[in-house]
């Protein structure tokens, strides 16, 4: 049903109107693509499903077997709808032959012949006609997720091989993938009712390049009053012996109630296979309500297609978090967080210490914008992410960050805005001189003698700057990026009157009434997609300021000290349309929204101070946000309003309904977008309390089976134990292979098969259970965490690096004294990974102490425990509420994955902490585990806030695959990231939006109940069948698995038995095949929480 586009079969309806006749409005026709034709969805007729019996396989290659008189009848049979790596076979070249008879009434019709899913490059004949093929053939490379795409051929009327009333042969030629060959589907072949197709633009080139166009995925059809409005639909004639066929569309706009508001026809010729495209359509529509377009299409003899899509304009919503009034920090079991550096902290390694440096790559992400301060670089570089190509690109992704992966954070797409600097005089130095929580300073020196300060936060919108130099640069050398300076400037006059000047033009400082000016873009070069209006407020009245030909100046008759700097509607960029009149009049809503922020950039918060309480009795942490202001007494006597921000994370959060969150003050929302999620906060105060209920017992209650005595148990603990049985010599040599990862010594990586070998040892009998216990034991106490120089065993499996710099290294936080161990990397990793698998070696350790009662083993490693379990505070941040998966910031990249294993050791850390007696790492520890919980669920919750607040244009290098992101799915996770936020922009959207593993990497009990007991909609939804018809969903090969059907859906459309069915025919390692077993076993028993510790 997706590609690029949403490509649709619209049914034959017979329905008349008239109207006016409107211009011509056709581009240029297109071939419809051979996916654009398998992802539609068909108005079937008349069907026949091909035999189920009778295929032969025929190892090998050659083309000779696509014809009729070839004789198969040496060849052997082969089940269809089924994996052949279950039946024998091998990979490699395969061909399937098979023989049909076609009734009649199927002859001189358009056919479609479905195959099924396919594993992963076919070619499909039939009376040795080829009729189509996709996937690449080798030695070409596989595209990737060719396996997961059904195979849909198109046959028209009057080039159909078919042979109606007789048999026919179908040959299929395979090489196969993972699933091998025709593994899913049983092949039919049926008439198609249709003449055309159908699809719908969502984005477009331009001036209105933010908007998202009316589609049939109306899930996204929703717009706020005033915004663009247009359908830009699409259609393709099918058959193939007729071509320039006369029509016209048209498109009508409905009321609720029906009545009509606006209608067009527009002409066009139809071409064969072809697609014409119209023109965007501008609806008008401007009060909020439910609507309705209706597209006909029609030719002078009948209605091909008639399609009915709703709409709705409505407000954008508002955020805010319930208010408990009486909320109150307890007096007792307080603690501060005081090791965590969030985005902030160091992220280069030098003599076992982290360290900031400016001779390394390493850009700084905030709220709303991004900064690049190194050594390279003569002063502070500012740009926003994800946005889209800057005209004219300077620099790789590799010049602003040295870590890998970067190519995930958007730098493709960095939107750059110059630099900020001082005066004329060259930079002598630069050092990072504050690294905090909260935020991060950076101190250049130059040559004469004069300092710039310059600040970003995590608290605030914007930036801030302080410096003894008499000028200030903004914008600066903007157009290397062949990108414009700001086109006006906008101030209050001593008349208080709003005045606005164009670039050229100065403002005399004493003309001036309040402490801030307004700037934008539009008119300026290469602003014709969006704008992006910024605010500064200033400390001291200026002299001038103007726009030149290099940067937006600011000059002074003495010290400037204090200028902030703001996108005045953060992340979210404005259509160019909006701002157009700005230079006549500007909106007094406007001109509002600048005093208003001007009066908070002269009292922002710098610094927070976060202590929390836990309430085990009462399943509630409770958080208190104390912060510090940076207070500026300006000029013009502004009276500066302080205000406690909430993590944008939160609020997002809240407004899911899943997890009770409440505020002791009311909360505002300040309409500022972030990267992260709203910017809300209680006004007038500088402290906030915070309430997170029914997360807490996710740390202190562990899983438990009583087991079922029926007889269905009995086979399936029998096969338990043949696998068990089958498998002891594999375990019996250490390490296990699971413990290598990308030739590197990753214990975390092999957490999903120990805890599988130890969740199904409880079905097995005492003395093969001694068997396994024995082997597993010997891995756990000398490989789970060792050290030093790898054993020759294996070191010839692993990096360089590691061989030479031992298995795992050490390094100290200079901002908390800690000391935080993990696998040694490769280079330039910063750690990129070592959070989640350092969690899953911490789960490992806890589960198999819990298992067994081998409390010993955490009380010898407990040292190393503390270090592996250090990373987590480590990289902990304010505004997203999680733990990066790094020493500091970048990203928790691949869906959730990450996050909620992160969740799930650090519950496993104050499960340990309490068998060591340590109550204040318990509670600690439980703290991490409740706000990883809640930016998960921001992330889960985030989708309508992005539509609303983050639409990406359509020059984004990534657009295509996002609209097929938001194309397929109406609720999908996002993704943390320091530089591109949450954003539609997932990574490998086409591959791991459907993706199990990008969902819950590590299937196993306690790490999916939250997906059940919290958001369990969303992961419902995921699991729908319904989304099978997205092209390269991987769902299709490999069906849910037990475990996942038991402890992650409350709502499957199919039942236990079904599930255990599939999985038993599809091809599994030995692990999963466990994982599977002991699944059904817990199902046929009960399942109980025992609670671990009350208080």
């Amino acid at each position: 049903m997706f590609f690029f586009r949403r490509i649709e079969l619209l049914s034959v309806l017979f329905l008349g109107a008239a109207m006016q006749m409107g211009s011509y409005a056709q581009n240029e026709s297109r071939p419809v693509s051979q996916m654009e034709k398998m992802t539609a969805k068909y108005k079937e007729g008349i069907s026949l499903q091909l035999p189920v019996d009778g295929w032969k396989i025929k190892e090998g290659d050659n083309l000779k077997y696509a014809k009729n008189d070839y004789d198969d009848s040496k060849w052997k049979p082969v089940k269809i709808n089924s994996s052949i790596f279950t039946q024998g076979f091998k990979s490699g070249f395969c061909w399937y032959r098979n023989h049909f008879v076609l009734p009649e009434n199927f002859a001189s019709k358009g056919l479609i012949i479905n195959l099924g899913y396919i594993s992963n490059f076919d070619e499909v004949y039939v009376n040795g006609v080829l009729l189509g093929s996709y996937g690449t053939c080798p030695p070409a490379q596989p595209i990737p997720g060719s396996s997961w795409v059904a195979r849909k051929y198109y046959v028209p009327s009057d080039k159909s091989p078919f042979k109606a009333g007789k048999e026919n042969l179908i040959a299929v030629r395979i090489h196969t993938g993972y699933a091998g060959g025709m593994y899913s589907g049983i092949p039919k072949i049926y008439i198609v009712e249709n003449k055309v197709i159908s699809g719908f633009q969502l984005k477009i080139k331009g001036g209105n390049s933010l908007a998202s166009l009316i589609t049939n995925n109306t899930h996204l059809n929703r717009y706020q009053p005033g915004q663009y409005i247009a359908v830009a639909p699409e259609f393709a004639y099918m058959p193939s012996d007729k071509n320039n066929i006369p029509a016209s569309l048209e498109v009508k706009m409905f009321s609720a109630d029906g009545k009509i508001l606006q209608s067009q026809k527009l002409s066009c010729q139809l071409q064969s296979l072809r697609w014409t495209e119209f023109k965007p359509v501008e609806l008008k529509a401007e009060k909020e309500g439910k609507y309705f377009c209706d597209l006909i299409l029609k030719t002078a003899d009948s209605i091909l297609s008639e399609q009915k899509i709703p709409f709705t304009i409505a407000a954008a919503d508002k955020y805010t978090v319930p208010t408990d009034e009486k909320l109150t920090l307890p007096a007792k079991n307080i603690q501060e967080i005081k090791d965590s550096v969030g985005t902030f902290g160091p992220r280069v390694t030098k003599d076992d210490v982290l360290k900031n440096s400016m001779s390394v790559p390493d850009a700084r992400g905030s709220l709303t914008f991004s900064v690049f301060c190194a050594d390279i670089e003569p002063s502070p570089l500012v740009f926003i992410n994800n946005v889209r190509p800057s005209p004219k690109v300077l620099h790789k992704p590799d010049y602003y960050l040295a870590a890998k992966g970067r190519e995930y954070d958007g730098f493709n797409d960095a939107w750059m805005l110059g630099h900020i600097s001082i005066g004329k005089s060259k930079k002598v130095s630069a050092e990072v001189t504050r690294s905090s929580w909260s935020g991060r300073t950076w101190t250049y020196s130059f040559e004469d003698g004069k300092k710039l300060e310059f600040r970003i936060s995590s608290l605030s919108p914007a930036w801030n700057l302080r410096t003894d130099a008499n000028s200030i640069n903004i914008f600066q050398n903007i157009s290397q990026w062949k990108i414009g300076l700001p086109s006006h400037i906008a101030y209050m006059d001593k008349k208080n009157n709003l005045k606005v000047i164009k670039k050229g033009d100065a403002i005399d400082g004493s003309d001036m009434s309040s402490n801030w000016i307004l700037t934008w873009f539009n008119g300026s070069e290469n602003w014709s997609e969006f704008d992006m209006p910024w605010l500064f407020a200033l400390e001291k009245k200026t002299q001038s300021i103007s726009i030149n030909d290099n940067a937006l100046t600011f000059t002074f008759n003495k010290e400037a000290g204090n200028l902030s700097g703001m996108p005045l509607f953060g992340v979210k960029l404005l259509p160019p349309s909006e701002t157009e009149s700005w230079s006549k009049k500007i909106p007094e809503a406007i001109t509002e929204r600048c005093s208003f922020w001007s009066k908070v950039l002269m009292s922002s918060p710098v610094e927070v101070k976060r202590s929390f309480s836990i309430d085990y009795p009462n399943d509630r942490v409770i958080l208190k946000d104390q912060f510090e202001y940076q207070t500026i007494n300006n000029e013009w006597n502004t009276v500066p309003l302080k205000i406690a921000p909430l993590p944008p994370a939160l609020p997002l959060a809240s407004s899911s309904g899943n997890i009770p969150i409440t505020v002791n003050d009311k909360i505002t929302d300040l309409e500022m977008a972030t990267l992260h999620g709203p910017y809300t906060a209680i006004l007038n105060k500088e402290s906030a309390l915070i309430s997170i209920e029914k997360m807490l017992h996710f740390s202190n209650e562990a899983r438990s089976i009583i087991h079922g005595t029926q007889p269905e148990t009995l086979p399936l603990r029998k096969e338990l134990k043949e696998i068990y049985s089958k498998n002891l010599k594999k375990l019996s040599v250490h390490p296990w292979e699971w413990m290598i990862y990308h030739e590197k010594y990753v214990p975390g990586n092999a957490e999903p098969e120990i805890s599988n070998i130890i969740l199904g040892m409880q079905y097995l009998t005492p003395e093969l259970k001694e068997k396994v216990f024995k082997m597993l034991k010997d891995e756990m106490e000398k490989y789970l965490f060792l050290e030093g120089k790898p054993e020759p065993s294996f070191q010839s499996k692993l990096l360089p690096i590691v061989q030479k710099n031992g298995l795992t290294f050490t390094l100290t936080s200079p901002m908390s004294g800690k000391k935080l161990s993990s696998y040694t990397p490769n280079q330039n990793e910063h750690a990129i990974d070592s959070v989640c698998w350092e969690s899953l070696r911490l789960y490992t350790a806890w589960h198999y102490a819990y298992a067994f009662k081998q409390d010993d083993f955490i009380k010898n490693n407990w040292e190393k425990i503390n270090m592996f379990f250090n990373l987590i505070p480590n990289s902990h941040d304010w505004a997203v509420c999680i733990s990066w998966d790094t020493f500091s910031g970048i990203r928790v990249g691949n869906g959730l994955q990450e996050s909620g294993i992160i969740h799930a050791g650090a519950s496993a850390m104050a499960r340990m902490a309490q068998i060591m007696g340590d109550r204040v790492l318990r509670d600690k520890a439980a703290y991490f585990s409740v706000m990883q919980l809640v930016g998960m669920q921001a992330a889960l919750n985030a989708n309508k806030y992005l539509r609303q607040n983050r639409p990406w244009p359509a020059s984004h290098t990534e657009s295509n695959e996002m609209e097929f992101v938001e194309r397929s799915r109406n609720i999908h996770y996002v993704e943390f990231n320091e530089f591109a936020g949450f954003s539609q922009n997932i990574i490998k959207g086409y591959a791991d939006l459907n993706a199990y593993g990008s969902f819950v990497m590590t299937p196993l009990p306690e790490i999916m109940r939250p997906y059940k007991d919290i958001w369990s909609n969303a992961t419902d939804d995921f699991f729908d069948p319904k989304y099978f018809e997205i092209p390269y969903n991987s769902s299709v090969a490999e069906p849910i698995s037990i475990d996942m059907f038991l402890y992650m859906t409350n709502k499957y459309p199919k039942t236990f038995q079904e599930i255990q069915s599939a999985r038993w025919k599809f091809p599994l390692e030995w692990t999963k095949k466990l994982s599977d077993i002991r699944a059904a076993l817990d199902w046929h028993g009960k399942i109980n929480y025992e609670k671990l510790w009350s208080e």
